[in-house]
């Protein structure tokens, strides 16, 4: 490995999922791409040598073997692709697509992977509206069928002058157009890894006569070192070989949009009762185009098997109930799935995840609850989990071979895991009403007693990990139940884990955004349960704020930015300090909120100094935000 510790940045942990997810509004226009660009600049492990980053994007993969004649042929066909200042960048697309395709054809065989020109077929995604397209997509048999071009393994992005590469400096700092194409390429990436499950992602970027290749993981991103593709097009030959005959081109061959007949059949009579319970609300395939519509969305998930354990196999009805923005970190995705073989009306939860390898897996913490506490009322009921296993490297980040290699640890090392819950809820956001909603709230809140009793912390409460149960007498009488315990404290643990900042930004407590180095501690996992509701409320009801001699009453839905996106918890300690929430037509919502309020409040004013404190600052955030 000839890559020099000094290349190497040192990633850390700054998702922006959460921020995005949790937002009150759409953004501003580019404010995603932004975001995407600005979390891949700290998590960038730097640049490789080209034989270097084949050795770590494709492992193992055979030579292609081509003569130096054909190698010729790929030359002159490279060399046809136009460049410079006077030429637009779409009369590149073609000459590049021929190119390539030639060299696809040769590597693998003609019409299994299949480059197209795709910036003339921009397309919205997912919720979010954002309309936009890489240039040239690669394709293979089975992902062209599928509706978007994020279905596919690889993508290259041109620009017309190798300025335009965003990493072509090296001792003077990037150009805004640099930072913009930087910006682009990483949302292009973003946006594939939520489409699709994946256990790595690579493109290529062709920036007038130069080209260079980029690998991202759950842990980080890594470039190639750039080339001259019209003198030496080995390096497209390779690239294209490993899209071709490496792991799928990084897509995890475990989760797959590949249903027989049989299982689309299936997954179109488990619909109708998804529909009767109301599990996708939201969600609306016409009937007349069902079975193309949902097949095309929906995956076969394995729970790979050992020496000791069967494989199990599952049918996700649709595309997934959650999966994250971000490029980087766990990388969740949640399917709602029935067993391949069994009645298509009993339901499990999917939950699949790039856990950190240096911690408990979250099956293994609900193995732990179970048989130290038993069954927890409030808290899902596990089925089965387990790291995914192939061979070779694909389900674990690039990190833990990076440091193989150099002896450094250039970031977190992450390795795939899956769980399967038997408790089927829905979001707490889709509450029938708000007596249903306090009611899955307050069968949480006995949860968390009753582990905390027993030490153990959830240190991750927010909107998504709390759920109303679809059929409360298979959770014990429980009307909600907690998920995602992946970042809970267990008294088997270090103590020195109770200093680390877990969960969601928008739902911690104002103490561990204050960055004071406390411990976590039971109490700020209640404060977070308080946020989430108020939250729910804010988004999902007619409610006004108010800040008391400061403000006039303004309707709840435009409060959430400031309550709960403002840095170390500003627009909270203002709302805890100054605010009230009344609820339309809905005194003892209201009252209920007043009181949770209190109760939070009492925990920062005990000590007359916290409390004059806590006021003067609260008054002081208030000079800074916009509650007028």
């Amino acid at each position: 490995m000839s890559i020099p510790p000094s290349a190497l940045h040192r990633p850390h942990l700054k998702p922006l999922s959460s921020r995005w997810q949790f937002q009150s509004g759409q953004p501003e226009g580019g404010a995603h791409r932004r975001w995407a660009g600005k979390e891949a600049a700290n998590h960038f492990y730097g640049l490789a040598p080209m034989d270097e980053f084949f050795n770590l994007a494709f492992p193992g993969i055979q030579p292609h073997g081509l003569d130096g004649s054909k190698l010729n042929d790929f030359k002159i066909n490279l060399g046809l692709v136009p460049v410079g200042p006077r030429v637009l960048e779409r009369e590149m697309y073609k000459p590049l697509e021929l190119a390539l395709d030639e060299i696809a054809q040769v590597v693998r065989g003609q019409g299994t992977l299949e480059p197209t020109i795709a910036a003339e077929h921009m397309a919205n995604f997912a919720d979010e509206g954002l309309k936009l397209c890489p240039d040239i997509v690669f394709h293979t048999s089975s992902t062209r069928r599928l509706s978007s071009w994020a279905y596919g393994i690889s993508f290259v992005e041109v620009k017309r002058d190798e300025n335009d590469d965003p990493l072509h400096l090296t001792d003077r700092k990037a150009s805004l157009r640099n930072v913009d194409v930087w910006n682009q390429i990483t949302e292009y990436a973003a946006i594939a890894q939520k489409m699709t499950s994946r256990c790595f992602y690579v493109a290529a970027g062709v920036f007038g006569e130069k080209a260079r290749f980029f690998l991202w993981d759950r842990s980080g991103v890594l470039a190639s070192e750039s080339f001259r593709y019209k003198e030496d097009p080995e390096p497209f030959v390779t690239f294209l070989n490993g899209l071709a005959n490496y792991r799928s081109g990084g897509l995890d061959a475990t989760a797959l949009h590949q249903l027989t007949p049989i299982e689309v059949s299936r997954i179109c009579e488990a619909w109708g009762k998804v529909e009767e319970l109301g599990l996708l609300k939201g969600r609306h395939y016409p009937t007349t185009s069902l079975w193309t519509d949902l097949s095309r969305e929906s995956s076969v998930v394995l729970l790979p098997g050992s020496p000791y354990q069967v494989e199990e196999r599952y049918l996700t009805i649709g595309r997934p109930l959650f999966a994250t923005e971000s490029n980087f970190g766990r990388g969740t995705r949640v399917w709602l799935a029935i067993r391949a073989e069994g009645p298509t009306d009993e339901f499990v939860i999917i939950k699949d995840g790039w856990r950190d390898a240096e911690r408990w897996s979250e099956t293994g913490i609900y193995k732990y609850i179970r048989e130290k506490l038993g069954k927890i009322r409030g808290l899902a009921r596990h089925k089965d989990g387990r790291d995914v296993e192939e061979p070779g490297y694909p389900h674990r980040s690039l990190a833990h071979r990076l440091a193989a290699s150099l002896g450094i640890r250039p970031s977190q090392h992450r390795v795939h895991h899956r769980c399967i819950l038997s408790s089927v809820g829905k979001p707490l956001s889709s509450f029938s009403s708000t007596y249903e909603l306090l009611e899955a709230v307050r069968d949480v809140v006995k949860g968390l007693r009753d582990l905390a009793k027993q030490g153990v912390l959830h240190r991750d409460i927010s909107a998504n990990n709390i759920m109303i149960s679809i059929d409360p007498a298979k959770e014990n009488g429980a009307k909600g139940f907690l998920i995602d315990p992946e970042l809970a404290f267990i008294p088997e643990m270090s103590k020195k884990e109770l200093k680390y900042l877990t969960g969601t930004i928008q739902f911690l407590s104002i103490e561990r955004l204050q960055e004071n180095q406390s411990d976590h501690k039971s109490w700020h996992d209640l404060e977070s349960v308080f946020w989430t509701v108020l939250w729910a409320v804010l988004r999902h009801t007619n409610s006004w704020v108010t800040i008391t001699e400061y403000g006039t009453p303004r309707p709840g839905k435009d409060c959430v930015t400031e309550i709960f996106d403002t840095p170390k918890g500003g627009g909270k300690m203002i709302f805890l300090t100054l605010g009230k929430v009344e609820v339309e037509g809905n005194v003892p919502l209201t009252n209920c909120l007043a009181k949770l309020r209190f109760l939070v409040y009492t925990k920062y004013v005990r000590d007359p100094e916290i409390k004059a404190l806590l006021r003067q600052e609260a008054e002081d955030e208030l000079k800074g935000q916009d509650f007028t």
